[in-house]
């Protein structure tokens, strides 16, 4: 079980590498909207969470500035996968207007929101 969650981490998390570069134009949609995130059982939307901050420290490896995904390491330093799942169902449930949207760009804003600079 706990080779599958890594897997499927690991897989959503890649689908998040553009999110750091969102300011630099086109963000691939990701697997899952945020509607579809919040209907996850809870060890799915802490795997899935899990992955997106994954395939944000990956980001370095296709371009992304380090000084941008430090902003991210220095956030989540030390949060359990449960932290950020809650984050970012908490920012979902706040923002009905962007359930349509890619849960990946939603945990993206979430943590800038919430994240010294």
């Amino acid at each position: 079980m706990t080779s599958i969650r890594v897997a499927v981490a690991f897989i959503l998390g890649f689908t998040c590498l553009t999110a750091i570069g969102m300011s630099q134009g086109y963000v691939h949609n990701g697997f899952l909207t945020g509607r579809q995130y919040l209907d996850l059982p809870t060890v799915g939307q802490n795997g899935y969470a899990a992955g997106l901050i994954d395939g944000m420290f990956l980001a370095p490896f296709f371009g992304a500035p380090n000084d941008r995904v430090a902003v991210i390491e220095n956030c989540v330093n030390g949060m359990t996968d449960q932290q950020v799942a809650a984050i970012l169902a908490g920012h979902l449930r706040s923002k009905p207007e962007i359930w349509h949207l890619g849960a990946h760009t939603a945990l993206y804003q979430a943590l800038i929101e919430r994240c010294p600079k």
